[in-house]
């Protein structure tokens, strides 16, 4: 999410609508002005609706990568989409044999967390490093590595000035990339340098806008959020709620609350597992 791989983000979760954060990343990128598609693409269920053309014949989608998901065990509805991923031509990055891997038709074998590195994102702002420990077993390969080769297939090349001959380096080089196109937003990540990872083992909360802050632990709290006084964060936070203002709750079409039918289940549930626990 926060590197833009939503169907409708670009990296720093800007939109990809937004043609002032388009236009930004085109030059960090080297990219001609308009190079960026304003349109939105598919997200996952359209995709999925439209793969093979099994249920969307309009635009059907003929190949798809998939990497560190397993969408032939996860997705809802499964049936519905096993026949799209069947027809398909599926690439499958993964570690594991899954259900999506035995669909595939090209597995590439993919190197675990300790046989590549890299900077990873938490849910908690906090971006952390972890380094290289063992080298990958046979043709498994680092995640930025397959990527770049299939970019560089596709005709992409120029845009990949990284050495892929070192992993590390590669890394290092596509997460200065990043936090380039971050810098002077409140989502900045300037401050969090490749070697001061390596260095802060607990990893940095961003915002972190600088060398030498500390990152955020708290967002939105005067004197904690480096962003409180950004024009940026006034003008979309900054306004007055409005005292007839509506709280509105997550419920379906007639009015009912998901979270009690949610609470139902787990009651029906712990009910059963009672009935049905022998103790020895």
């Amino acid at each position: 999410r926060e590197t833009g791989s939503l169907c409708h983000l670009l990296p720093g979760t800007k939109p990809v609508k937004d043609n002032k954060w388009r236009a930004h990343v085109e030059k960090v990128w080297g990219l001609k002005p308009g190079t960026i598609d304003p349109k939105p693409g598919f997200h996952t269920i359209k995709m999925f609706d439209s793969l093979g053309g099994e249920n969307d014949s309009t635009k059907p989608i003929k190949a798809m990568l998939t990497s560190t998901t397993n969408p032939a065990q996860s997705l809802p509805n499964l049936n519905k989409y096993i026949k799209g991923m069947k027809d398909a031509f599926l690439v499958v990055i993964d570690i594991f044999p899954t259900k999506t891997t035995q669909l595939a038709d090209v597995v590439l074998p993919a190197a675990f967390l300790y046989e590549k590195g890299g900077v990873y994102g938490c849910s908690e702002r906090r971006s952390q490093l972890t380094e290289k420990a063992v080298n990958p077993p046979g043709e498994a390969k680092p995640d930025i590595w397959i990527a770049a080769q299939i970019a560089k297939r596709m005709g992409f090349e120029k845009l990949i000035p990284w050495n892929m001959d070192d992993s590390m380096k590669a890394n290092e080089m596509a997460w200065t990339d990043y936090i380039t196109v971050t810098k002077d937003t409140d989502h900045s990540l300037w401050g969090a340098t490749y070697d001061r990872l390596k260095k802060d083992k607990a990893g940095i909360q961003w915002p972190c806008p600088y060398p030498g802050h500390p990152g955020t632990y708290k967002r939105y709290v005067r004197g904690m959020d480096p962003m409180f006084e950004h024009e940026e964060f006034k003008k979309f936070f900054g306004k007055k709620i409005p005292k007839d203002a509506k709280i509105h709750f997550y419920m379906d079409k007639k009015g009912r609350g998901k979270q009690t039918s949610g609470l139902d289940l787990i009651k029906g549930l712990q009910k059963y597992l009672m009935q049905n626990i022998h103790f020895i």
